[in-house]
């Protein structure tokens, strides 16, 4: 179908329950051209056991079937591990309890192949539970089951709810004033892996990598929202997101780490903002 290989990176941490579902939604892609490569990032548990039970299907399906089991070395750094293994012209991070819907990467793939201003395309996340049952979120993202109830059927309408300032569907969305005010971009995004090389990739400084990441590509890429549901989030109790505190701290380490390296740029992108949250305020659009 083409020549463009996609590396999936899995960083996997006891996740035994859950690894399994993963590969096989990788496996269940109607894209070929697919490398895997997977990292055990010293799992406590039976995760190394589940991959290796799966390691003859994934070699059969896969151009290339990685699997690195050692230590436990943090999520940075397994997931540069597996950026500087990878072969692919194109990347997705995927966690190792979230899975791929089939015809995820050849959509995603379809868009990027060749518009190389684009650094990241990102489709919505359909939501599932610790069981893996299909949910949906209340106001307050707790799982429901009964889609007449639900505030938010997927998680890119929780996001589009939340920055009314973005406009998925336009050219602001992936902008570096939208970032300046912090990460709304859904999971399973594809991205162009020499656009990541480019900004050094992630970076463990950050408490929350994948907006310091989007905040460097920003400043020279364009990124692309599509509406369909491409990717399956798992939420449970322990998605770092719900910890009290731990946003309002990343929120700081951010923008000071911009103000610092970035003044021009940032504090351009800070005015912006803040006419631009006028002006919907003015309109009704924003409270």
């Amino acid at each position: 179908m083409t020549d463009d290989l996609i590396s999936i990176i899995i960083p996997a941490y006891n996740h035994e329950k859950y690894v399994a579902e993963t590969l096989n939604s990788i496996i269940a892609q109607s894209y070929e051209n697919i490398e895997v490569i997977i990292i055990n990032d010293g799992s406590k548990d039976n995760t190394d056991a589940e991959i290796i039970r799966m390691t003859s299907q994934c070699q059969k399906r896969f151009k290339r079937f990685l699997h690195i089991s050692r230590p436990n070395r943090g999520f940075v750094p397994t997931i540069n591990e597996g950026i500087d293994n990878a072969h692919g012209k194109f990347m997705m991070l995927c966690a190792s309890d979230d899975k791929l819907k089939p015809e995820a990467l050849t959509t995603l793939y379809n868009f990027i192949k060749d518009k190389p201003e684009y650094a990241l395309v990102v489709g919505d996340n359909e939501i599932m539970d610790g069981e893996s049952r299909a949910a949906f979120w209340d106001k307050d993202r707790n799982n429901v089951y009964d889609e007449n109830k639900a505030v938010y059927k997927t998680f890119g309408e929780f996001l589009r709810y939340s920055r009314p300032d973005v406009d998925f569907y336009g050219t602001n969305f992936g902008s570096y004033v939208s970032f300046v005010r912090g990460n709304y971009v859904p999971n399973g995004c594809l991205m162009r892996l020499s656009a990541i090389q480019e900004v050094g990739k992630y970076n463990g400084d950050f408490k929350i990598e994948d907006w310091y990441m989007h905040l460097q590509l920003s400043k020279k890429y364009k990124y692309k929202y599509l509406e369909q549901p491409l990717f399956m989030y798992r939420w449970h109790d322990n998605n770092t997101i719900k910890t009290p505190g731990f946003m309002k701290e990343c929120t700081r380490q951010i923008r000071s780490y911009e103000k610092k390296h970035f003044p021009l740029r940032y504090g351009l992108a800070v005015l912006q903002w803040k006419l631009g949250k006028i002006w919907r305020r003015l309109r009704g659009l924003e409270k």
